[in-house]
Order: structure tokens, then C-alpha cells, then sequence
């Protein structure tokens, strides 16, 4: 019987591919593991989106209603309010009530505000869940959203009469 011989370029093929897998499979056991941590993304400016959108705003984001930056991560729109009785609905929302900018209460024992009383949680992709808000005077008022938690929430304060 007679040896076969592989050709050299076989070998050279081979003895070269195993040194590359060797080299890697080495690289890749002494590689540092690198932890990836995942970050919050920075929270919007909400003075360039929302809008005090109410029943005296016709549901329109009007200039007057955009809120502004009031303290860190807090923003306030005013309006004037007549003590009449009755309920204003209103959201914080952007232009073109966008989701997570279409902001109405979290549950049902968030609907109603009251004037200088705790604030109550916010749900920002809310479809047809208005705030309430009966003014005991009339008078101007501010409308607070304050996103320094992770879940929004909002506040009125009565401001002057």
C-alpha cells in the first residue's frame, strides 16, 4: 500500500485556520466582561410640549396655556377661572396629542383637584381622562405638572383673585 501525502496548500489551509479559531476563542476568554447599566432617559423639556388643553382652551393648545419651566422638573401654566358651580376638565397635553404627552388622571381617585390640596398622579398616555377642577373663587390659578417621580403628577394653586 502506498501513503497518501496531502498536499502542502491543504495543510498550510487547516494549520492556519486553527491558529485563527485558537486566537480568537484566547481573545475571547480574556476579554474584560464590560456590564452594561441601563439609564433612565433624560426626561423631556416639557416648556417646548405641553399645553394646558381645557374646556376654556376649546381643547386647543393655545400659546397663553404652553406651560413653563417653574422649578426642576416642574412646569406651570395660569388661568383665570370664574367660581360658577360648575367643573373645568382639563390635561396637560402636547399640540397633537401625541402618546406620552396626552396627560389626564391615573385612577378615578385622581379626576378631581382642589385648589391648594395634594397633588394627584398623572397618566400620561391617557385617552379621555380629564383632570376636574371645581375653583371655590374666581381668580387665577396655576396648573402644576411636576414629573420629578417617575410617575407625573399634578397640582393647582390659587395664585391671585
Amino acid at each position: 500500500m502506498h501513503a497518501r501525502t496531502k498536499p502542502a496548500a491543504i495543510i498550510n489551509t487547516r494549520l492556519l485556520f486553527t491558529i485563527g479559531v485558537l486566537a480568537l476563542v484566547g481573545c475571547q476568554s480574556t476579554a474584560p466582561k464590560v456590564e452594561v447599566i441601563d439609564e433612565p432617559p433624560p426626561k423631556p423639556a416639557m416648556e417646548n410640549l405641553l399645553y394646558l388643553r381645557a374646556v376654556f382652551t376649546w381643547w386647543d393648545a393655545e400659546e397663553q396655556y404652553k406651560v413653563k419651566k417653574v422649578g426642576a422638573n416642574v412646569y406651570q401654566a395660569q388661568a383665570r377661572l370664574v367660581a360658577d358651580g360648575e367643573y373645568y376638565d382639563f390635561k396637560f397635553a402636547d399640540a397633537g396629542w401625541s402618546p406620552d404627552f396626552n396627560c389626564g388622571y391615573l385612577t378615578k381617585a385622581d379626576e378631581i383637584i382642589e385648589s391648594d390640596g395634594p397633588s394627584v398622579k398623572a397618566n400620561c398616555n391617557s385617552n379621555g381622562a380629564y383632570f376636574r377642577f371645581n375653583p371655590k373663587q374666581t381668580g387665577t390659578y396655576g396648573f402644576y405638572f411636576d414629573q420629578s417621580n417617575e410617575v407625573p403628577s399634578v397640582y393647582i394653586k390659587r395664585l391671585a383673585n
